[in-house]
């Protein structure tokens, strides 16, 4: 019986069609996404946001999203027992692709 095997098992077709989408993938999406330009761009918009969320926490501009997004949840410990630049990575390295976008958007154009 063919239900009682350690391991899943593709009929060629569907390994064929997997490997064409993974092929497609690669040469359309994970190679694009990653070009120079791109990259160092959001480099750039990295070091920005940070540094717009440190001049914030400096300046306990309490409209800042630091604050009125990450912050405000948070145990006083974490906030007296953290350093400003961990808060922002903390803040930064859970943020959605698309709230990092809009954050750059909010706190870095224009600037």
């Amino acid at each position: 019986n063919s239900y009682n095997k350690p391991y899943i098992k593709l009929s060629k077709e569907v390994f064929n069609a997997l490997n064409l989408l993974i092929q497609f993938n690669y040469e359309h999406i994970y190679h694009v996404i990653n070009a120079k330009e791109e990259v160092k761009y959001y480099a750039v918009m990295y070091e920005k946001l940070f540094e717009s969320y440190l001049k914030a926490l400096e300046n306990k501009d309490l409209a800042n999203d630091i604050y009125s997004v990450f912050l405000k949840d948070m145990s006083n410990e974490y906030i007296s027992g953290t350093s400003d630049a961990r808060k922002i990575i903390d803040y930064i390295a859970g943020m959605t692709d698309d709230l990092f976008l809009h954050e750059i958007e909010k706190y870095c154009k224009n600037k």
